[in-house]
């Protein structure tokens, strides 16, 4: 078994036809979906039954979980990058717009011909300083509920190793991996 395989991947001694199926399970979920081998079977025209030897076997669940926690990881820190560089650039906005007040403070000290009122300087100024504490704010808010994602997704795990195991949590919920035929 080659180290580099995700589990996502073909696996040895997967064949075409059930790689192909288990890549069509893993993207039903998109776009707020649910995995279900019932409407799998119908659109690949598949028995239910050899689908689900499949995913038994090739642990398609599994599988799935593991393909959906690299993405969220990957959509969240894709989220974390976009938010830095909105914040670093509101920064900039402020820094820029404090600039101006400031120049614009030199030329009223001047009293030069140029008309500079006292009262737009200031109004730059304090907004200015307030979008650079703003995006200071943000920062310190992101990193709170960074804090807090990260505490609930290690609570999350516990308990989803708690019931793969077959466990019951206190409200008596378990964790099915698809919708039976009747519901």
């Amino acid at each position: 078994m080659r180290n580099d395989l995700k589990p996502w991947d073909r696996q040895p001694g997967e064949s075409n036809p059930a790689y192909a199926a288990f890549l069509a399970y893993l993207r039903m979920n998109r776009d707020g979906g649910f995995r279900n081998l019932s409407e799998l079977a119908k659109l690949l025209a598949k028995s239910r039954q050899l689908l689900d030897g499949w995913k038994q076997r090739w642990k398609w669940q599994q599988r799935c979980d593991e393909w959906d926690k690299t993405t969220l990881e990957q959509e969240r820190l894709d989220l974390i990058k976009e938010r830095q560089k909105m914040i670093k650039n509101h920064k900039a906005i402020g820094h820029a717009l404090q600039g101006t007040a400031l120049e614009a403070l030199k030329e009223f000290k001047k009293k030069d011909k140029k008309v500079v009122y006292l009262k737009d300087i200031v109004a730059a100024l304090r907004i200015g300083v307030a979008i650079e504490q703003q995006a200071a704010d943000t920062e310190l808010r992101i990193r709170r509920l960074e804090l807090e994602n990260e505490k609930l997704k290690a609570e999350g795990e516990k308990l989803r190793a708690e019931i793969r195991a077959g466990q019951e949590d206190e409200a008596g919920i378990t964790i099915i991996d698809d919708i039976p035929e009747d519901a």
